[in-house]
């Protein structure tokens, strides 16, 4: 393929992000977006890495949840905690935001199914991302807080065009430029699972089959009693978990 070609290839393969504006142009963004972007990408990027295809990322807040990324298929637990365990890594701006409900998710994880041990976990995840220069995790960064949602059919896009933007500013013109691919295609998935983390310390699961919510329990993260507390809990007789759902402190969602 001639040099003509291929740009012409990459101008095409680029043109659903033609409204986002050149680097010097999104300099606006809050570091708040820009860091919950990250943050995102870290846990898109693991499970990409990891056979799992990524459904969307989202950085538009929903309540008390700055951000969310879905997924699609069986996920077994010792890649669940993985993707989660994803949120600790640092992003571009090496530190790492917002993952203490990622790795209460990893504990609970752990809790329930064993496996792989967390510090595994959370080294494969470093190793894992660290497969992307910190240039192009930023650029991306900014591509995703600029746009707020993206498909999982559009993470290759956003990859070739933060790529193609630190070539540019490395003087790096002609070139191949090949992006790390979406594992699959993304189709709605037939089930998937969100995991809620609420301010009074519980969380909430809730079941999807396609639109329609299946089951909807909430856990003690003391006791891990399920609707309901155990007699050893401090919190039996106290309180009812159904009545404590409270404000959502942070939100990723797991396909199943």
């Amino acid at each position: 393929m001639s040099n003509v070609e291929t740009e012409l290839v990459l101008y095409r393969s680029i043109m659903p992000l033609a409204q986002v504006p050149e680097p010097k142009n999104r300099l606006r963004l809050s570091s708040e977006l820009l860091n919950t972007a990250g943050h995102e990408l870290n846990h898109a990027i693991a499970a990409m890495e990891s056979g799992v295809p990524v459904i969307s990322i989202s950085v538009i807040p929903d309540g008390n949840s700055l951000g969310r990324t879905a997924f699609s298929g069986l996920l077994s637990p010792d890649t669940m905690k993985i993707i989660a365990a994803a949120g600790s890594v640092a992003t571009h701006d090496g530190c790492a935001h917002g993952y203490g409900s990622d790795l209460l998710k990893a504990h609970i994880l752990n809790h329930f199914y064993g496996g792989m041990p967390l510090e595994s976990a959370a080294s494969q995840a470093a190793a894992i991302i660290s497969k992307y220069s910190i240039e192009v995790r930023k650029k991306a960064a900014e591509i995703i807080a600029y746009l707020g949602e993206i498909s999982g059919s559009m993470i290759p896009m956003v990859f070739l065009r933060a790529q193609i933007e630190v070539n540019l500013e490395n003087g790096i013109i002609d070139g191949q430029f090949i992006p790390k691919a979406n594992p699959a295609e993304t189709n709605k998935p037939k089930g998937y699972t969100v995991i809620d983390y609420l301010r009074n310390g519980d969380y909430k699961i809730t079941y999807f089959i396609g639109e329609n919510k299946e089951k909807e329990e909430l856990a003690c993260t003391i006791c891990k009693g399920i609707n309901d507390h155990l007699k050893s809990c401090p919190k039996y007789n106290k309180e009812k978990l159904l009545s404590q759902e409270g404000t959502i402190f942070s939100s990723t969602s797991y396909g199943v």
